[in-house]
């Protein structure tokens, strides 16, 4: 399967690899899943000009755009990408990112941000988006309540 923008009809299969991203990460296992809110912001994203849902070689990708609180410029932002296991190594993230690029570009973004959340493959992601020109803008740090 190429990649393509996802429709309503591929929610459950969104969703699975989801599940699948959250038993990956030491991070999000923690988290309860909600299957309904799960399912109302993938289909918020899919149906908004704003939101960008991708789907294909065994990946995912949600991204969206919006305007920061201090500038009027508009901004790109990468909420998830998610290979699985035994796609990982292949062309869809690069693929998926790309267009993740070309589409906010064409709907007046300045600059695409992206960050590695899940606490794991930190170091090979980190190499795949250097590799296509992204620079370290900062570091992003939690604390367990």
């Amino acid at each position: 399967m190429s990649v393509r923008e996802a429709t309503a009809d591929d929610i459950p299969a969104l969703i699975q690899m989801g599940l699948s991203m959250r038993e990956e990460s030491p991070r999000f296992r923690r988290f309860t899943p909600d299957f309904k809110q799960q399912e109302a912001v993938l289909l918020a994203l899919i149906q908004s000009p704003e939101g960008l849902v991708l789907i294909g070689d065994g990946a995912m990708f949600v991204g969206h755009i919006n305007t920061p609180l201090w500038y009027s410029d508009r901004v790109a932002c990468e909420e998830l990408l998610f290979v699985m296991p035994e796609k990982r190594g292949g062309p869809a993230a690069f693929r998926m990112i790309r267009w993740f690029e070309r589409w906010a570009k064409g709907r007046g973004a300045v600059e695409v941000n992206t960050g590695i959340t899940v606490a794991h493959h930190v170091d090979e992601t980190s190499r795949l988006y250097r590799k296509m020109g992204y620079a370290d803008a900062g570091v992003t740090f939690r604390k367990e309540l």
